[in-house]
C-alpha cells in the first residue's frame, strides 16, 4: 500500500478551506455593491401584506451581513392606519428587515421571514390600543420583534399620560401550535414585568393573559 505523504494531503485541504472562507465573504458582502433604494415601495407594500401595519420609509436602505443577511432601513414610521403621517405612527432609527438571501441578490423581494425594530417610541391613544386588540385577534401576521423601546399612552389632547419602558416584544403567528402570542417584558411604575397574551385557534372564541410583577411576587392570569 502507498503511504500518503501528510504534506500533500494537507495542502489541497488548506486550499480548499482559504477559498471556501473567501467565497463565503464574498458572497455575504456583495450585495453591498447594490443600490436598494429602488426597493422602497417594494418593500412598504410586502409589509403592509404580511403584518397587516402600514410602513413610511423615509431613510436609507442599506444590506448588512451580520449577524444574518438582512435589509437595514435608516428611518421611517409605522403605524396601524394607512395614514402614516397620523399622529399615533410610531418613529424608528432602526429596522432590520430578513428575507431570503437568494432575494437579496436578485433584488426581487417578495417574501419577509421577520422583522426586528429598535429604539422605537410607541405613541398609542385609548383608540389605538382598540385597534391593536383587532389586530391581535383578527389579523394573521408574521414575527415582528421589538427591543430597547418605549410605550407612550397618549390623551385625546395628544398629551402623554404614561410611559412604560419596554425590553422586549415578541409579536407572532405560532404555526406549529396553531396560536398567536404576543410576549412582552419592560417596565411600569417602576416594576418589572413580563407578560405573555395567547390565542389558540382550537378554541378561537378565547384567550389567556398572564402577566408577573417580579417585585412584588405577583402573578395576574
Amino acid at each position: 500500500m502507498k503511504k500518503i505523504n501528510k504534506k500533500q494531503l494537507s495542502f489541497p485541504l488548506i486550499s480548499t478551506l482559504i477559498l471556501l472562507f473567501f467565497s463565503t465573504i464574498i458572497i455575504l458582502h456583495l450585495p453591498t455593491i447594490f443600490k436598494f433604494k429602488s426597493l422602497e415601495s417594494t418593500v412598504e407594500r410586502i409589509f403592509g401584506t404580511e403584518y397587516k401595519l402600514y410602513l413610511d420609509i423615509d431613510g436609507e436602505i442599506s444590506y448588512n451581513a451580520f449577524p444574518s443577511p438582512h435589509l437595514f432601513i435608516s428611518k421611517g414610521k409605522i403605524s396601524i392606519y394607512e395614514n402614516t403621517a397620523d399622529e399615533s405612527s410610531s418613529n424608528f432609527k432602526d429596522m432590520k428587515i430578513y428575507v431570503p438571501l437568494n432575494q437579496l441578490y436578485t433584488r426581487r423581494i417578495d417574501k419577509i421571514n421577520k422583522v426586528e425594530l429598535n429604539g422605537i417610541n410607541l405613541k398609542l391613544k385609548i383608540e389605538d390600543i382598540i385597534s391593536l386588540r383587532k389586530h391581535l385577534y383578527f389579523s394573521l401576521n408574521k414575527k415582528i420583534t421589538i427591543n430597547n423601546s418605549n410605550i407612550f399612552i397618549m390623551n385625546k389632547k395628544n398629551e402623554t399620560i404614561l410611559i412604560s419602558p419596554i425590553t422586549n416584544i415578541d409579536y407572532f403567528l405560532d404555526i406549529k401550535n396553531k396560536s398567536k402570542k404576543l410576549e412582552m417584558s419592560g417596565n411600569i411604575f417602576d416594576i418589572d414585568f413580563s407578560s405573555e397574551w395567547k390565542r389558540d385557534y382550537s378554541q378561537p372564541n378565547t384567550s389567556s393573559n398572564i402577566i408577573n410583577l417580579d417585585d412584588l411576587k405577583m402573578q395576574i392570569k
